[in-house]
């Protein structure tokens, strides 16, 4: 099945946006925390817009049948809460119904007299009396609801972003997604009901979405593991026993491996030689060094031995890691030439911005500006691709392909490499003096447009 676009896809931007009421609505993919691509971030644009059109519906006048939505709301809750699958398609599809019916032909006022289905819809509507009459006496907490429970979560959270211990991208993140949990299992719901056959209902769920072509994998293990995350939490607090299958293995998502998408050599010295020399200089960092926007916005100055002309450091991302290499790179002359050239007064950082901001900030204003300015070059993939051409390079040569990952400052992956094998630094000097040649050729002759 065709996947379902709510919003317009702009790719020079990497960004999607839609008209609705003559007002213009966009959302980068940082924003949705997404994959920034088409395919990889759809699904987070429309559960973005689905929210935002909900806020700017709800400043317009109510459907005309809009208590009859909401009814019907409780009823969806009811079935997801209770396992019932079979009801819940059926709501489902009554909802649609009644969204579409805005003249009140089918289920309001002007409908035409059919006394035997009034006669059954006033069964049915007993029977869900009966069911929420007993399922409001189970849930009249409404400390206990999950509705609440995830406000406090959410709050939690944002104390952290406050406090520079947790990532403002990664909170937004979070907020776009539980809206789905909490839809399914029902806001009111109490936390208590939250079982084992509740979770393996939500798993269900999600698989029966990525069936409709509605979420890719991706975003549906997305989904999983922020409902899994706020579970944990609870459990962490002792306000509920953990389903016993919340982590069963069987409920994993599995994600199609793809190719590694890179730049071409004739694309990144075109990049190189059309940006301005400050731009130019983050381009250098990540073929390089390997960094990406966080390294180079963390990059301290006594990482840098400005006489040798050496950077040593470990990933930002992995800072804390134990088994995460300390990593020394030899600098080319030309990022060396600039990094002097920009080198910035601020004690915390080798860089800045124009205006004396960190590159990236994701603890108080969620700000990429490496990003913004790679994307006024209108390069072809992220600016992150650019560590990935490099090490890939790398990966080619029959010697040093033995330091691609080190070069990209990932821990050792076997025993092994941990315990006995220390890289060379002559050999990592040699291999990263070879990976420069490619980029800033000193003849026609290297100039080729093939990785090799």
């Amino acid at each position: 099945m065709p996947a379902t676009y709510l919003m317009a896809w702009e790719p020079t931007r990497r960004r999607w946006w839609k008209q609705y009421r003559s007002t213009r609505y966009v959302v980068s993919c940082r924003q949705l925390d997404a994959p920034e691509t088409k395919d990889g971030s759809y699904q987070a644009a429309n559960a973005w817009w689905l929210a935002k059109k909900a806020e700017v519906d709800g400043k317009l006048p109510p459907h005309p049948l809009a208590e009859l939505i909401e009814g019907r709301a409780r009823r969806l809750a009811w079935a997801r809460s209770h396992g019932r699958e079979d009801l819940v398609q059926a709501v489902q599809e009554e909802i649609v119904e009644i969204e579409a019916d805005t003249a009140g032909e089918v289920f309001g006022r002007n409908r035409p007299l059919d006394v035997p289905e009034m006669i059954v819809e006033t069964m049915q509507d007993a029977i869900w009396s009966d069911r929420l009459s007993r399922h409001n006496e189970e849930t009249s907490d409404p400390d206990r609801s999950i509705k609440h429970q995830v406000a406090l979560w959410l709050g939690e959270l944002k104390g952290r972003v406050d406090a520079g211990q947790f990532g403002a991208g990664e909170y937004q993140g979070q907020t776009y997604y539980s809206k789905h949990f909490v839809a399914h299992f029902g806001g009111e719901t109490r936390v208590d009901a939250i079982n084992e056959e509740l979770w393996a209902g939500f798993h269900r769920f999600l698989i029966g979405e990525m069936n409709r072509g509605r979420w890719t994998a991706i975003y549906a293990k997305k989904l999983h593991r922020s409902a899994r995350t706020f579970i944990e939490h609870l459990a962490s607090l002792k306000r509920i026993a953990a389903p016993e299958n919340l982590h069963d293995k069987r409920m994993r998502f599995t994600i199609p491996t793809k190719e590694v998408e890179v730049f071409s050599l004739e694309e990144t010295r075109s990049l190189m030689a059309t940006a301005r020399e400050q731009v130019r200089l983050l381009i250098l960092l990540a073929l390089n060094c390997g960094m990406t926007q966080v390294d180079i916005s963390d990059l301290r100055h006594e990482e840098v031995v400005w006489d040798a002309g050496r950077l040593r450091r470990k990933r930002s991302k992995t800072s804390h890691h134990k088994k995460a290499p300390e990593v020394e790179y030899p600098l080319w002359a030309e990022t060396l030439e600039l990094l002097k050239q920009f080198r910035s007064s601020e004690p915390d950082h080798v860089l800045v911005t124009k205006s004396g901001r960190p590159w990236v900030d994701r603890k108080t204003r969620n700000t990429d500006s490496v990003r913004t300015e790679f994307d006024k070059l209108d390069a072809r993939l992220p600016f992150k691709h650019l560590r990935k051409t490099a090490a890939t390079i790398l990966g080619g040569h029959p010697v040093f392909r033995a330091y691609a990952q080190y070069f990209l400052g990932h821990a050792p992956d076997t025993v092994a490499d941990v315990h006995y094998i220390r890289p060379s630094q002559e050999q990592f000097d040699l291999a990263i003096l070879w990976l420069r040649e490619h980029f800033t050729p000193k003849s026609k002759a290297d100039e080729t447009n093939v990785l090799h």
